[in-house]
């Protein structure tokens, strides 16, 4: 779509950045089966390999969040993925999940940006 955006990260690779949809379960549930162990456990608070439809759709924004996913430039994959939405009348949740190989770039800051935007 036209809000798609490419970003280039610290060390020159790009990303793809837009908004995830429902359409992007498979895509998301994916990233979370290649994260690591440790990795899933400081987002999820469990290491749990597989992550259930309600835990992907909560990922994707859920009823009233939104979520901004970094694909490969070719769509093929997601690299990452950050969750916003309320908490409470005067508050905003947050949520970022990055695929262990792409840690240390700065996708996780962008990512948290654009959600925030």
């Amino acid at each position: 779509g036209q809000d798609d955006r490419i970003l280039l990260l610290r060390d020159g690779s790009e990303v793809r950045m837009r908004a995830a949809g429902p359409a992007d379960a498979p895509l998301v549930a994916a990233l979370h089966a290649r994260c690591s162990p440790a990795t899933r456990r400081s987002r999820f608070l469990s290491p749990a390999p597989r992550l259930d439809p309600t835990e992907v759709a909560g990922l994707l924004g859920g009823d009233d969040g939104e979520a901004v996913l970094a694909v490969t430039v070719d769509g093929g994959s997601a690299v990452g993925i950050a969750t916003v939405g309320p908490d409470g009348p005067a508050a905003a949740r947050f949520g970022v999940l990055v695929e262990d190989a792409w840690h240390g770039r700065g996708l996780g800051t962008s990512l948290l940006r654009r959600a925030v935007d």
